[in-house]
């Protein structure tokens, strides 16, 4: 396949670089073009390449050369930060060359993110990514290619301020410092940095974009009239977005289209949507069943799911100032992130309905105290505060906000995540005698200390690192007298921090007496207990000897 850069070989140039170099104050500004893709670094001396900070790039570039611009920008190939300060670059002239059969795979990825996966350049010729840029901190103004079109990513560059396109660009244009469309039926992108604070649509916008305002640092109020399709994550992370507005027209709301907005107080749509609506704090569908946003202002403390609510979507509920959550009987499911960044959050109510808790459905709960689940449910049940299986043989999830927890005897299963996603509150966990399995990474906590495992038999892992490294060297265990050697040589176990031998019977040796007396009184799980409790109770007398009696009552 000819490529569009061929034009260059034919006048019989070599890759070589026109460059023009002008000072305005300490701004070093430097004008490059390309005649081959993938030449941009060795056209760039190295001081240039640390010290530009407005750049003009011309020609056919790839993946190598977006990686170059990227350094120059202030972020490498893996996001690490760089001595760039490349403030303002212009790519108007710039030809972005997609997937090259004659170039090597390795060669043709610009990012590799988070998560060790490479962003590859495998799309058509002149197709723009936001993406191309992410973590680029220095980078604060753009202008897009001519030629460019787009197609989305969520992640531009955070510290964007202002976006351009040139007017003969038959693809894109930008209104207002907000990319589009050529029609304006489609909303791209605003900057993250942009000083935009109220906007409202145009009317003839139909469709927010995917990120479309991801990060933004200013917007405070958004409306949208004739808007009929809001994109995942179009609003995310909106720091300062209070209000959202819709019109009439809105027909499909992503259930992550709306996340991670700590000040959104209000989002409406016009009372004749027919595919919408509200009720009290509440967006949901026209039907009640699918909960899509709470959004109340920092008085209102209670969270109430209103009854016919099914299914609650990914950041629901995501609020800083609310203590209570309940849900009524009809839901049935928490989604993904259902129950998001709620940093007050004290206690959460929940009916005989629920079915189904996806994985991560409470994330970042650091004041939680107590789950109560609806003694009816059939999946589920609670116990001091903590969610557990119906038959109460798996651990589902402790409340995050404990510094200290036991796991009830009878317990053989820790769930995934069972101590949360993110936990930095406890401090000493201990788990009962009948533990026989750990799950894929059950303990997620920075700040666990002392883990008392009362199981004679080490429990096994039946997935991946139940315990992170880094968390188990920082952490004493404690086990049974005799056990140590047993968890010193055992798989998830021996690379605690220290291995220690202890005594669970919580019984002393005491001194006889003639007259033998309750000295104190103990639970089938060594706690001590301040009355007769029903149940096993354990009674330590005078005499040294120890009394078992079964006090009548609930269990």
């Amino acid at each position: 396949m000819e490529k569009g850069y061929s034009f260059f070989k034919k006048a019989g140039l070599a890759a070589f670089a026109i460059m023009a170099f002008t000072f305005s104050g300490t701004a070093a500004q430097l004008e490059v073009t390309t005649t081959e893709p993938g030449t941009l670094a060795s056209l760039i001396s190295e001081n240039d390449k640390w010290n530009t900070t407005e750049l003009k790039v011309s020609g056919p570039i790839n993946a190598i050369d977006i990686r170059t611009l990227r350094e120059m920008a202030g972020s490498d190939y893996y996001g690490e930060p760089t001595e760039g300060k490349l403030q303002k670059l212009d790519m108007t002239d710039v030809e972005i060359i997609g997937y090259d059969e004659s170039t090597p795979s390795v060669d043709q990825s610009y990012f590799c993110d988070m998560n060790q996966a490479f962003v590859y350049l495998i799309a058509e010729d002149n197709q723009f990514y936001g993406f191309f840029f992410t973590e680029c901190d220095a980078l604060k103004e753009l202008t897009l290619p001519t030629r460019a079109f787009y197609k989305g990513s969520r992640e531009w560059p955070e510290m964007l301020e202002k976006i351009s396109v040139p007017d003969e660009n038959p693809y894109l244009t930008v209104l207002d410092n907000i990319l589009y469309s050529k029609d304006l039926k489609t909303l791209f992108y605003c900057p993250a940095g942009s000083t935009l604070t109220d906007f409202r649509t145009p009317n003839t916008t139909e469709i927010i974009y995917t990120g479309a305002f991801y990060y933004n640092q200013h917007l405070k109020s958004v409306e949208m009239p004739n808007v009929k399709e809001v994109k995942n994550t179009a609003f995310y992370y909106c720091t300062e977005l209070q209000q959202i507005t819709f019109g009439n027209q809105l027909t499909t709301l992503d259930e992550n289209a709306i996340m991670g907005n700590y000040q959104l107080n209000s989002v409406t749509v016009a009372a004749d949507n027919p595919n919408y609506k509200n009720t009290g704090n509440f967006l949901t569908d026209i039907s009640g069943k699918k909960l899509y946003i709470f959004a109340a202002d920092n008085t209102v403390e209670t969270c109430d799911v209103p009854d016919g609510v099914e299914t609650v979507c990914p950041a629901a509920i995501y609020s800083q100032d609310i203590r209570t959550v309940n849900f009524p009987n009809s839901v049935t499911t928490l989604r993904q992130y259902a129950l998001f960044n709620c940093l007050k959050l004290e206690t959460v109510n929940m009916g005989s309905g629920i079915t189904n808790l996806e994985q991560f459905y409470a994330y970042n709960l650091p004041s939680l105290q107590e789950y109560n689940m609806d003694s009816a449910n059939p999946n589920y049940s609670s116990h001091e505060g903590a969610l557990y299986s119906k038959d109460g043989l798996t651990l589902v999830v402790i409340p995050e906000g404990r510094t200290e927890f036991s796991v009830k005897e009878g317990t053989e299963q820790l769930g995934t995540y069972s101590l949360g996603v993110i936990n930095n509150t406890i401090e000493k966990l201990t788990l009962p005698a009948s533990l026989k399995i750990l799950t894929s990474m059950t303990l997620m906590c920075n700040n666990l200390k002392e883990i008392y495992c009362k199981a004679t038999v080490p429990p096994t892992s039946n997935d991946y690192l139940p315990f992170y490294p880094f968390m188990s060297n920082n952490i004493d265990l404690f086990v049974p007298t005799g056990c140590a050697n047993a968890y010193k040589t055992a798989p998830c176990w021996k690379d605690f921090k220290s291995v220690n031998e202890f005594d669970f019977s919580g019984i002393e040796s005491v001194t006889a007496g003639e007259k033998p007396y309750e000295v104190a009184r103990y639970g089938i799980d060594g706690k001590l207990l301040p009355a007769e409790t029903p149940g096993l109770n354990l009674i330590k007398m005078s005499d040294g000897t120890v009394q078992k009696v079964w006090v009548p009552g609930n269990r």
